[in-house]
């Protein structure tokens, strides 16, 4: 199993470059991901992209 920025860079392959942002911040910035202080992604804003395949 892929760890959490695995799947950020997989998705960024499709998507484009995500914006690292502050868990209170997701829902204002789209195309952005939160993590917390284990680097564990907790949030993630994709609005208005389309991801082709999900099976990361």
């Amino acid at each position: 199993m892929a760890d959490d920025m695995e799947i950020i860079r997989q998705i960024e392959k499709q998507t484009g470059k995500l914006r690292l942002v502050r868990l209170s911040h997701t829902i204002s910035y789209s195309n952005s991901y939160a993590l917390d202080n284990t680097g564990q992604v907790v949030g993630l804003n994709l609005d208005g992209r389309r991801l082709k395949d999900i099976s990361f």
